[in-house]
């Protein structure tokens, strides 16, 4: 019994830490392709896109721009459970000409024990994300 029981720890660990990189892989790169989403539109189209980080209760990365009609286009790349938004709630502005204000939003998860924090960039309108260990362990 304490053999299977073992077993079964040692298996279910690993697989949920997996599974937790994973959604974070797959949450990043989601954020990645609206961000291009919003540079390509400021770009080409001269359309700025607002971008809020949110913390409490949604606990998503919203992305806001109106149409050429005015209609307002919401998109929401959500945080996986395991992954924590460290910063202030907060807004970054993609001008119609690419320029966005930097700042840095802070995220951790508690199930890789990494800390994320996107570093976002003076002008050009991109960010890049630096990856460091929580509490001594290996990052991701």
């Amino acid at each position: 019994m304490a053999i299977s029981a073992l077993v079964i720890v040692t298996t279910t660990i690993p697989y949920k830490k997996r599974n937790a990189e994973l959604s974070e892989e797959q949450f990043w790169r989601d954020v990645k392709q609206r961000w291009q989403e919003a540079q390509t539109r400021a770009r080409v189209e001269g359309k700025a896109t607002f971008i809020y980080l949110t913390s409490r209760s949604k606990r998503e990365i919203r992305f806001e721009y109106h149409t050429d009609s005015g209609k307002k286009v919401t998109e929401e790349v959500l945080l996986p459970k395991q992954l924590h938004v460290a910063s202030n709630e907060d807004m970054v502005k993609i001008y119609k000409n690419g320029y966005v204000s930097p700042r840095t939003w802070s995220f951790v998860s508690k199930a890789t024990m990494t800390n994320y924090d996107m570093k976002i960039q003076m002008g050009w309108g991109g960010y890049y994300v630096q990856k460091t260990a929580v509490w001594g362990f290996p990052a991701g």
